[in-house]
């Protein structure tokens, strides 16, 4: 039988997901990481993208996620998210009116602990437009 790996998605309001799987594709904070099993123990920051669980080597789940924390030990994968969707419910012309209005903020901000936030949410509304555009 075929080691698998558990995975755990988790927001700070709910469990997202538990499950087994034999291959899983986070978006880290400079690019994504691929996880099979028996993968060395780590802890990473996740960057806004999609979660992409693999089975009989075809996706079988993706959840967009705005960013998050990873850890993985012994074949457990655990996933911490503060904002998660179905790609479904991605909408590209919402992401761009927001972007627009992050931008504008962008431009008249001068408070740097805002500016953060700011550049935040202007990554994540671009990595809703690159995913919606593509579907």
């Amino acid at each position: 039988m075929e080691k698998k790996l558990s995975i755990s998605i988790l927001s700070p309001y709910k469990v997202i997901l538990q499950r087994d799987t034999e291959m899983a594709l986070l978006p880290e904070s400079n690019g994504e990481i691929g996880i099979l099993p028996y993968h060395i123990s780590l802890i990473a920051s996740l960057g806004p993208g999609v979660i992409k669980l693999y089975n009989r080597n075809k996706i079988d789940y993706t959840l967009f996620i705005a960013g998050g924390f990873v850890k993985i030990d012994q074949n457990q994968i655990n996933v911490l998210v503060s904002f998660y969707s179905e790609i479904k419910d991605l909408h590209s012309k919402i992401a761009k009116k927001e972007l627009s209005d992050f931008e504008d903020e962008l431009a008249t901000s001068e408070n740097s602990e805002y500016l953060d936030y700011i550049f935040k949410e202007i990554n994540v509304r671009r990595k809703i437009i690159e995913i919606t555009d593509k579907l």
